[in-house]
């Protein structure tokens, strides 16, 4: 029993091989196809990852632009404290939002002194008096504070509000229009990519002809007359989607710091091959 299964593993093995020698000849026998076919493959894994690298980001944005997403009303500076409190109370029993800070006149001062600490001049004369107090809120779903943002516009102890609802809305417009147009885009190489393939294999499988009528009449069955051709296939893809793999690994640690540097204070995560620990950036 033994022996039969080793003789048996024994002509897979030499079966597997022959399939694997004749697919190598295929190849080499048709160089130039097989070229332009890894090479557009390639291109089509590649720009497929940067795609998908592309959406990662934008969802990296995206999030820490809705966390720090804020509506921020400023009160007529002769409102009481127990007003803009109440005010306060409502909005967190409001079931919409996620937190509410309150910044009264002195931590606005705080602030203030905060920011221009190495500006003497524009601290002079400086009191509490001058700044109004003012709620920060932050919704659960960023789509909430537009509807906050119209409700506070009509309190009339309120003097102002702000919510840069623009901000968010044109980057997710954007995102949305990268996205399909990349689908659009991968689904165009994609498609020329298989094209070449079925045309480098026709023409290989064309020229083969009169060896599969041989393998055919001697009886060799349909598996190994199509093994060449589907290991040919998978040698295209494995060393295209190499290629790409390289190409963008190359490319990931000096673009990632780049693209942080130009998106200040967005958090993006440090690609670095040599440390054993990658490092956030908090740019």
């Amino acid at each position: 029993m033994g022996g039969l299964f080793a003789t048996k593993l024994a002509e897979s093995i030499t079966t597997m091989l022959k399939t694997i020698k004749r697919a190598l000849i295929n190849i080499r026998r048709h160089s130039g196809l097989t070229l332009a076919s890894v090479l557009m493959l390639s291109t089509t894994f590649f720009v497929a990852s940067l795609f998908l690298v592309a959406a990662w980001g934008s969802n990296v944005i995206i999030q820490n632009l809705e966390a720090k997403a804020e509506v921020t009303a400023f009160f007529k500076p002769d409102v009481k404290e127990e007003v803009v409190l109440g005010v306060k109370k409502t909005l967190e029993s409001s079931g919409q939002v996620l937190g509410v800070s309150y910044v009264s006149k002195d931590d606005a001062l705080k602030i203030y002194q905060d920011q221009h600490k190495n500006e003497p001049v524009l601290l002079e004369n400086i009191t509490a008096n001058i700044f109004p107090p003012s709620l920060e809120i932050k919704t659960k779903d960023i789509n909430d504070l537009a509807a906050i943002y119209e409700e506070l516009k009509k309190q009339p102890q309120i003097d102002d509000v702000i919510f840069y609802k623009d901000v968010v809305a044109t980057f997710q417009n954007w995102v949305r229009t990268i996205r399909v147009g990349g689908a659009g885009l991968i689904a165009f190489l994609g498609f020329v990519s298989m094209l070449i393939v079925f045309l480098t294999l026709g023409i290989t499988i064309h020229n083969s002809a009169s060896e599969i009528e041989i393998l055919k009449l001697i009886g060799a069955p349909k598996s190994y007359v199509r093994g060449p051709f589907l290991v040919q296939g998978m040698v295209y893809g494995a060393l295209s989607a190499l290629i790409a793999g390289v190409a963008l690994a190359a490319i990931a640690p000096l673009a990632v710091p780049k693209l942080a540097i130009i998106l200040q204070g967005i958090t993006f995560q440090e690609v670095n091959y040599w440390k054993g620990n990658s490092l956030q950036n908090n740019c």
